[in-house]
């Protein structure tokens, strides 16, 4: 699979960004890293591997951004009870924005241990092949 590194400076958030980007072509797929992870985490988690058949063939193209938990989620500076509630809010704004600009993604909030590698593995390839 083609794999490209980049790094840029954000002037938004004032520091160097790191980005990692799988695959020559097809529909781009925006990928975080869990609680404290680095835009490699999908890639050493065996994730992508996971889509290897849909990255070479050209349908898939994965775009792994760094973290920005030290600005929002594991802020110390926030008050706690307004960390955890506005990032809930701000996927969903982010999900209705990419709507009304006729960009379809799918946002899902799972309950329990969502966020185990192996409920990963379980809706990445669910969703991804489609079966929503």
């Amino acid at each position: 699979m083609l794999r490209e590194y980049r790094r840029w400076h954000s002037p938004s958030l004032n520091r160097e960004m790191e980005l990692l980007v799988v695959g020559h072509d097809g529909a781009p797929v925006l990928v975080f890293p869990t609680s404290m992870g680095k835009f490699y985490e999908w890639e050493d988690r065996g994730m992508l591997e996971l889509l290897r058949g849909q990255v070479e063939q050209g349908w898939l193209q994965f775009y792994c951004v760094d973290s920005v938990d030290a600005e929002s989620w594991y802020c110390r500076g926030a008050h706690p009870g307004g960390r955890a509630d506005p990032l809930v809010e701000s996927a969903r704004e982010l999900s209705r924005v990419l709507w009304g600009k006729s960009i379809g993604n799918a946002l899902r909030e799972w309950d329990g241990w969502a966020h185990d590698w192996d409920y990963w593995r379980r809706m990445l390839t669910l969703y991804i092949n489609g079966h929503d």
